[in-house]
């Protein structure tokens, strides 16, 4: 998308070193199965110890291993840079030769409408000349739509809202 925009702004090279990218994001829910992990591990000896198993030792720390390993593999180098979303506009700026600021902005639904506004502001202050704005909707997880069903966020009409006060 961001390639067929830039294409579509026939960018110069000046212009280019003068083009920002800013992109809106929501939490990829998976980035919290590392949480997960770590929070198994701080409760794992009081549920041994409600179940009459070893608290302690070897067999204790394998049985806390099995249980996070069943829930989701451990962090490493290429998942901790793969949950960084943070680095979204960077990949983009970086990959077009792109030169002016770029920015994440995360503010859930309405995280594209921020990044919207970031980079009308830096237009109109003259900071940039060119700005590339993307939104990262992450809605199809199940726990985001099971999340947004059990607080009415998920219009039962099909008519979707989002700026409704009442959304």
């Amino acid at each position: 998308v961001a390639e067929r925009a830039i294409a579509d702004a026939a960018l110069s090279e000046l212009d280019r070193i003068r083009t920002g990218v800013f992109v809106g994001v929501e939490i990829d829910l998976n980035t919290t199965n590392y949480h997960l992990r770590w929070a198994v591990r701080s409760r794992a000896e009081d549920w041994a110890g409600r179940m009459a198993r070893p608290t302690e030792g070897p067999e204790f720390e394998s049985w806390v291993e099995e249980l996070c390993d069943s829930l989701t593999p451990a962090l490493n180098a290429n998942r901790t840079i793969g949950g960084l979303g943070s680095i979204v506009a960077s990949r983009v700026a970086r990959e077009f030769g792109l030169g002016g600021p770029s920015y994440v902005l995360a503010s859930e639904e309405t995280s594209g409408m921020s990044a919207l506004q970031a980079a009308i502001r830096s237009l109109q202050t003259g900071r940039l000349d060119c700005a590339v704005v993307g939104a990262v909707d992450l809605a199809g997880d199940v726990r985001a739509l099971l999340s947004l069903a059990s607080t009415d966020g998920v219009a039962t009409d099909g008519v979707p809202r989002p700026f409704d006060g009442d959304s």
